[in-house]
């Protein structure tokens, strides 16, 4: 099954789907070995069945921001809007009631920062020292560079999203006991997100991972999810090895992951 939703266009176009596949391979395939004992003791979770479904749930919904209208018709030109942000709403509402909050919180982090460089080069480019969620709001609502019209369709989801992301679940997250959940808070996800609700949601994740308790509990929540934005920036890559030669030159430095030097 083939949904037209796309994760690339340049080059060689690749279906989001397709995308998400060549991740989960890399992890099953390559990381899951090397990390999972790494990943529990980061973590802080004994059970090898929860760090594999919470893996692979981040996998599939870390790029679930490229899923919006004005995504979809922009792709290659989508200026200030930033996908990232979007997906880790995306991710943090989809998970609700099916894991701790905590765990909820270090996926959504992790989603959020995994273009990182990218993210924070334009907000420093702002004069900024970090990312504020007025500037989140305004990438949502005022996408476009040097306008001042607000756009509706970076808040609307593709009319097939939940079509594509209940395949996803049902073909890579079926055999754990929490992925009825998933499909329930899927289904019941309105395509037509609240502005308000995004930058509330955000805000709160953000601010259990970066402002609450002390130094130690700062520097730990940092640690865990960087520890996961690693997997899924090898696993980003591996995914887009076959989108041509321009997104291939991207992997050189990394492909030993995998196997290949």
């Amino acid at each position: 099954m083939k949904v037209e939703i796309f994760a690339w266009k340049e080059e060689k176009p690749q279906y989001y789907q397709d995308h998400i596949k060549g991740m989960i391979e890399c992890w099953e395939n390559y990381l899951k070995k090397k990390y999972i004992k790494s990943m529990k003791r980061v973590l802080e979770i004994k059970n090898d069945g929860i760090i594999d479904f919470i893996i692979k749930y981040m996998l599939i919904f870390h790029d679930s921001g490229k899923c919006t209208e004005y995504y979809q018709q922009n792709i290659g030109n989508t200026q200030r809007y930033r996908h990232e942000i979007m997906s880790s709403y995306l991710s943090y509402k989809i998970l609700e009631g099916v894991v701790d909050e905590y765990l909820q919180c270090l996926v959504s982090g992790a989603i959020l920062l995994h273009h990182e460089p990218m993210l924070m080069g334009s907000i420093s480019y702002q004069r900024e020292r970090g990312v504020t969620l007025t500037d989140i709001r305004g990438r949502i609502e005022y996408p476009l560079i040097g306008e001042s019209r607000k756009i509706e369709t970076t808040k609307i989801l593709h009319k097939d999203f939940k079509k594509l992301f209940k395949y996803l679940i049902n073909e890579h997250l079926k055999n754990y006991k929490n992925h009825e959940k998933v499909l329930y808070n899927l289904e019941n996800l309105n395509l037509k997100l609240d502005i308000e609700d995004i930058i509330k949601t955000i805000g709160r994740f953000v601010s259990i991972l970066s402002l609450v308790g002390d130094d130690v509990w700062r520097h730990k929540m940092r640690f865990k999810v960087s520890s996961l934005q690693y997997i899924i920036i090898v696993s980003d890559y591996y995914g887009s090895k076959d989108r041509g030669e321009k997104e291939f030159s991207f992997t050189n430095e990394i492909k030993w992951e995998w196997g290949e030097f």
